[in-house]
């Protein structure tokens, strides 16, 4: 970038809602934001359909939606199985912003943007964002960044990290405590590299308020200065002050979220009410099966730990310690449904919504579904029984916003939800269970 082209600062407050901020700007909790806001502009915009970390960020990476970057929420199906597994950015099939800036002979630095792990090589550095499994990972570009940043830090702050440290049960305070210690050693690295790389638009994503409104749940009204959501609030402005004093006062400044934050008043538990409807079978002897561990094979190291004899683990001489051994897990839902007799399931959890894909004849391993009018005759069958559901107030329980359409063709193809339903104003949180 020429020294006359200023650079680009981009800042994403995951999960940010002005329910909580515009309460904090009046009382002048927020200097740096309300700085923000009388220099430029603010809006409230719609997010991604569905409304997900792991959907709208690849859309704000790529500029499009879901079906055009591939990624529908935090879990994607195997095409091979029924079998779940993480998305990472190898599921993004759209070229990113910095992408684009590399083509175009730009350095760009991307800090902690979900769905970016592994990193993929670019015009730039990157350190990748929530979905990263632990720090012994490469998970930064170039490679060597990684064991720099460990130098600097040993103990890095890792998402998965933090929220191992989150599970169990703790005050709100202790949560609190969590929260606002990572908050703090996350923002020392990003200052780091905000001063000690070279860059023309620098990316960062500060994830502390979504998590603090997931553990915590939104202020209540005439919360108290105390209020620990209010206080993540504020210590994320402080960040922003921070970042703001060490760019060229020139920068363009863009502050973003994914998503907002609601209440959520109550569950509807999505595959129980598939089974009760028929469209979900389960294996006979589930409820039995349910109860037994699955087995899998693994290196003979870890199954001891599994097995709980670490001691003996430990003693293990290094030549046996990859053998191949049984170990007990969790049995996967997937393992008790019966799937060719299953018309409908759930490809994805952790969105705000419902995504319902048809078991259809080949598309899926065991489809049962034709492709034919049978398809689309179920997907209206759903659509309308979805929108009779009714929350215990008698309002409308989901609203559908989306299914499939078209020939058979499209559908064979289609690699997301055939059909998405979202609660009503956020106020039932549909889960796969």
């Amino acid at each position: 970038m020429s020294k006359e082209t200023p650079k680009l600062l981009i800042i994403g407050w995951d999960g940010a809602t002005f329910d909580v901020i515009d309460p904090l700007l009046a009382r002048g909790e927020l200097p740096h934001l309300a700085g923000l806001i009388a220099r430029g502009v603010r809006g409230r915009l719609r997010s991604t359909v569905p409304p997900s970390s792991a959907v709208a960020w690849p859309t704000f990476a790529t500029g499009r939606d879901p079906a055009g970057h591939g990624v529908f929420g935090f879990y994607q199906t195997e095409t091979t199985s029924y079998q779940r597994r993480l998305v990472s950015s190898r599921d993004v099939h759209a070229p990113c912003l910095w992408d684009w800036l590399g083509a175009a002979g730009l350095r760009a630095g991307v800090v902690n943007v979900p769905v970016t792990y592994p990193p993929r090589p670019m015009h730039g550095f990157l350190v990748s964002g929530m979905l990263t499994p632990s720090p012994q990972e490469t998970f930064t570009y170039p490679t060597e960044l990684g064991p720099q940043l460990l130098a600097r830090q040993p103990a890095f702050p890792i998402e998965s990290q933090v929220m191992h440290a989150l599970h169990g049960s703790r005050s709100r305070g202790e949560l609190a405590q969590i929260i606002t210690a990572w908050t703090d050693a996350f923002h020392a690295n990003v200052c780091h590299l905000l001063a000690g790389q070279d860059w023309d638009c620098f990316v960062v994503v500060y994830r502390a308020t979504d998590i603090v409104q997931h553990g915590l749940g939104l202020p209540q009204p005439g919360a108290s200065d105390g209020d620990e959501v209010q206080q993540t609030y504020r210590q994320i402005d402080a960040c922003l002050g921070a970042l703001l004093a060490r760019v060229p006062a020139d920068t363009n400044v863009v502050l973003v979220s994914d998503h907002g934050a609601g209440p959520a008043h109550g569950r509807f538990m999505a595959n129980n009410w598939l089974y009760q409807r028929g469209y979900l079978r389960l294996r006979r002897g589930a409820g039995l099966l349910s109860k037994l561990p699955a087995w899998r094979r693994v290196p003979l190291q870890r199954a001891l730990h599994r097995l709980r004899l670490g001691a003996l683990a430990r003693r293990l001489p290094s030549a046996l310690s990859t053998w191949p051994a049984p170990a007990p897990r969790k049995r996967h839902a997937h393992d008790l449904i019966d799937w060719r007799r299953t018309r409908v399931f759930i490809p994805t959890t952790g969105v705000q919504g419902l995504p319902l894909r048809l078991n259809l004849a080949g598309r899926e391993p065991l489809g049962c579904v034709r492709p034919d009018g049978e398809a689309q005759t179920l997907l209206t069958e759903l659509a309308r029984e979805l929108e009779a559901l009714r929350a215990p107030d008698g309002q409308p329980l989901l609203t559908v916003v989306w299914q499939v359409e078209g020939d058979a063709n499209r559908l064979l193809s289609n690699r997301g939800p055939d059909l998405l339903a979202l609660p009503r104003e956020a106020c039932y949180y549909s889960i796969g269970a």
